[in-house]
C-alpha cells in the first residue's frame, strides 16, 4: 500500500485531521525519496560452492517499471574455520539501446567468494566459491532504492 493511496481526512470525533494528514505527507516524502519500487530489507541463503549462476530470490527488476537501482548489500559466509564478510552497493542499470541490464559490484571487505550478475530479464544471480571448513552458513541481506522508468 502506498501513502498516496491514503485519503486526506477531515476532523472526526476520534482524531484531528491535521495529525493524520501530517503523517501521510511524511510517508509520501519517504516513498518519493526511496522510489516507487523500493525493497525492504530481505535476506537470502547463499549456497557454498555454487558453480552455476543461481537466482537471488526476491531480487529482480522489471525494465518497464525501473531503469536503475542501488542495492545496499551485506554478504556473510562462515564455517568453523573461515569467515568472510563484505558490504556495499550493487548498482544495476538498464540500457534501452542494448535491451540489457548492467551490474556494477561495489562491495568491500573480505574476499567473500561471491560473484553477482544480472540476467537480461533483470534477475540478480550469484555464484560462490568453496569456503573451506564444516558447518557452512551463508547469507546475503539486501534492500534497494529504485529509479523509475
Amino acid at each position: 500500500m502506498s501513502f498516496l493511496s491514503i485519503p486526506l481526512r477531515s476532523n472526526g470525533q476520534r482524531f484531528f485531521h491535521d495529525w493524520f494528514n501530517s503523517l501521510r505527507t511524511a510517508g509520501v516524502s519517504i516513498e518519493t525519496f526511496l522510489g516507487s519500487g523500493f525493497m525492504q530489507e530481505t535476506s537470502f541463503a547463499l549456497a557454498n560452492n555454487q558453480i552455476v549462476a543461481a537466482n537471488v530470490t526476491g531480487l529482480s527488476f522489471n525494465s518497464a517499471s525501473y531503469k536503475s537501482a542501488h542495492i545496499y548489500t551485506e554478504v556473510r559466509r562462515k564455517t568453523d574455520s573461515n569467515e568472510a564478510v563484505s558490504n556495499g552497493i550493487l548498482r544495476v542499470m538498464y540500457k534501452d539501446s542494448s535491451s540489457a541490464w548492467i551490474l556494477i559490484d561495489e562491495l568491500g571487505g573480505d574476499d567473500d567468494g561471491i560473484t553477482f550478475s544480472i540476467t537480461t530479464g533483470g534477475q540478480i544471480q550469484y555464484t560462490s566459491n568453496d569456503l573451506l571448513g564444516t558447518n557452512y552458513s551463508g547469507k546475503v541481506t539486501f534492500k534497494a532504492i529504485t529509479f523509475s522508468a
